[in-house]
């Protein structure tokens, strides 16, 4: 299955563009809250690397499939 996250391509000056972009692994669990606004990040994981997604990155397509983190993660 492919899941779905939020991407703004990187540039110096707007306009900053978002797009849809696509995970090429499968969903493996939360991280704890971390990072600079301390929020759980998804892990999607395949042969040769891991993806890590924020929270708030995520599309709410993403969120209806693989879940909400545990409580004890927000």
């Amino acid at each position: 299955m492919k899941y779905t996250y939020k991407w703004i391509d990187p540039s110096d000056k707007p306009p900053f563009t978002k797009r849809i972009r696509w995970t090429r692994g499968t969903f493996s669990g939360w991280t704890p809250p971390t990072g600079l606004v301390n929020v759980p990040y998804a892990v999607f994981r395949n042969r040769a690397s891991e993806v890590l997604i924020p929270l708030y990155d995520l599309t709410p397509e993403t969120l209806a499939a693989i879940g909400k983190p545990p409580k004890a993660s927000l």
